[in-house]
């Protein structure tokens, strides 16, 4: 797929009529060891606990815990459909097999004829499911399960393919190997669609609206992993959304109906004083939660009362322009929720 290299969009100075939100802290209802994973269209959000995994409703303020009180099982949640189902794991020692929770309180296993590891990722109202299964052949490969049918998405001519984000008409995207080696984002809609790169040899898809539209990330140029720009592919050509001067890479992870795009910028900080001799150089990182509407990306702490704690990760946006953010790292294993309403 062609790309279009032209940046958008920078940070700016906010104006005195910036947009405004409304923040809902989740951790006092859901608990201080929580973690966020997603948020569906009726701004319920799902997350993982010392105790099991947890829905909250942002509009009643009410908890719905997943795991029953002396329940030996342990389940992690990954997504939530609009009408509460939620998509997981269930962890057997060291294996994975893929569960969706239902709204009401059933436990299905997902993972007969899956190998012997699969997760559930996502899931949508429909009740289509779509995750990642090891296949016997010892290779990851993005599954889509729809009315009891396993459908292997395959790849782009390569060993590994992964899942991330489904929406309501059942379209999938995520990365897949191409036979050269390079991962690119992709858009299934019964056929694996390459969606190409800003020019690199990596690209990965982290959300599809409705149109589908897919928002997420590429890098640049060929054997530079620090160049890494937020991108979104309109089902024409991937655009990049841009990055800020001197910060190394932009992601984007969420995007809605109406086109309004959340992610996180990266700044690289320091490099790892713990780094093992024998591994590649590693570098700790820090980051901002943004939003891009109307042409411009926000810094999104900029946008809501002060709460002493900084926004760093953007993990999801609704229709209803709700946004799901915590002052956690990406995959940090306590990290409190946030959920942003527009005003």
């Amino acid at each position: 797929m062609e790309a279009d290299h032209h940046v958008v969009a920078t940070f700016v100075p906010v104006p005195a009529n910036h947009p405004q939100y409304a923040v809902t802290q989740i951790a006092p209802a859901v608990g201080e060891d929580s973690r966020p994973a997603a948020m569906n269209d009726a701004g319920q959000v799902v997350g993982n606990s010392s105790s099991g995994p947890w829905v909250y409703d942002s509009r009643t303020g009410t908890v719905r815990r997943l795991s029953a009180p002396g329940e030996s099982r342990r389940f992690v949640a990954s997504g939530i459909a609009a009408n509460g189902d939620v998509a997981g794991y269930e962890l057997r020692g060291s294996t994975r097999r893929a569960v969706l929770l239902t709204a009401r309180g059933e436990v299905v296993d997902l993972a007969s004829g899956t190998g012997s590891s699969s997760t559930a990722n996502v899931v949508n109202a429909a009740g289509r499911v779509a995750g990642d299964w090891l296949t016997p052949d010892g290779e990851y490969h993005a599954f889509v399960l729809d009315s009891g049918v396993f459908n292997d998405l395959g790849t782009l001519g390569g060993i590994e393919s992964l899942a991330f984000a489904i929406n309501e008409r059942g379209q999938v995207t995520g990365q897949a190997q191409l036979a050269p080696g390079p991962r690119h984002a992709f858009l299934w809609d019964g056929k694996l669609h390459d969606l190409g790169s800003l020019g690199g040899n990596f690209s990965r898809g982290q959300a599809v609206n409705r149109l589908g539209q897919v928002a997420g990330m590429s890098t640049l140029t060929p054997g530079d992993d620090d160049l890494i720009h937020a991108v979104v592919w309109d089902g024409f050509a991937m655009r990049d959304l841009g990055t800020l001067p001197g910060l190394p890479w932009v992601s984007a992870t969420g995007i809605n109906d109406a086109g309004v795009v959340v992610g996180n910028v990266y700044n690289k900080l320091y490099a790892d004083p713990d780094a093992d001799p024998d591994e590649p150089p590693n570098a700790h990182y820090d980051s901002r939660a943004y939003v891009f509407r109307d042409g411009v990306m926000w810094d999104l702490n900029e946008l809501i009362p002060d709460l002493h704690v900084r926004l760093r990760t953007s993990l999801g946006i609704n229709d209803a322009g709700q946004i799901l953010c915590s002052e956690g790292q990406v995959d940090q294993e306590r990290a409190h929720a946030f959920v942003l309403t527009p005003r």
